[in-house]
């Protein structure tokens, strides 16, 4: 998947954030969890953005510090 455009708000659609999880096991648990009643809405991709990056960073360092 190509990297979503968002609007004139910053948002995204609900099913282009499923599509960019989706791309990590992590994340996609996560966002089941954190967005999954927002079926249908839009997201704003900075906040996805900062989300995203704190699932990764935190997968890493659970795998450094472990």
């Amino acid at each position: 998947m190509t990297y979503p455009t968002p609007d004139a708000n910053g948002t995204i659609s609900w099913n282009e954030a499923v599509m960019l999880a989706w791309e990590n096991a992590d994340v996609f648990s996560r966002f089941a969890a954190d967005y999954g009643h927002m079926y249908g809405e839009r997201i704003d991709l900075g906040e996805f953005e900062a989300f995203y990056c704190e699932v990764v960073v935190n997968a890493i360092a659970d795998l450094v510090f472990s």
